[in-house]
């Protein structure tokens, strides 16, 4: 029954994290993409009127996720720490797991450094657009940066993720019997 549970949170926990992800990507979109194809047509006042007020309700999905992704990235770190830190593989012959030669672009730790650093990076500037007072100049540059940056945060999580299964699975064919 425990077992049920821990797994049951392991993958709520995975969930939430790719929720929150989904929603910055997605809200950083609609600014880029929707808001001014939608507003076009109206005035510079009006066009700043509507984007403000959309920025004043993402602002705190924005804080939400933030909060949420950071929490929730810990606590997947926590768990996979041991794949990330020190990536061991098992000899056929030995008894105890030994270092196996990897490649420095194959760890999975490196990956996720990036993952995480880069992360911090993109909340910090998402959450920095939305929250100061008036918007920056040139918001659809600041947010097309924002967005590159996000995706770039997305391809270093695919990768280190990647790289741990591509262990797991080298890990197990060494220790498949012959």
């Amino acid at each position: 029954m425990l077992d049920t549970l821990l797994d049951f949170f392991v993958i709520l926990n995975r969930y939430l994290h790719i929720i929150c992800a989904t929603v910055i990507v997605g809200g950083t979109l609609f600014f880029e993409l929707i808001v001014p194809v939608a507003t076009g047509e109206l005035k510079e006042e009006q066009q700043l009127l509507v984007f403000g007020r959309a920025r004043w309700g993402f602002k705190s999905m924005v804080w939400t996720c933030a909060v949420l992704l950071v929490l929730t990235g810990i606590m997947s770190t926590v768990r996979r720490w041991q794949d990330y830190s020190d990536p061991v593989i098992a000899k056929p012959d030995a008894s105890e797991p030994t270092q196996h030669a990897i490649s420095d672009v194959r760890r999975p730790g490196w990956w996720w450094a990036a993952h995480v650093s880069t992360g911090m990076v993109a909340l910090i500037f998402a959450a920095s657009l939305m929250t100061v007072r008036r918007p920056p100049e040139y918001p659809l540059y600041w947010m097309r940066l924002s967005l590159t940056i996000l995706l770039v945060v997305i391809f270093f999580a695919t990768t280190a993720r990647h790289m741990r299964l591509s262990l797991y699975e080298t890990e197990q064919h060494t220790r498949a019997p012959e």
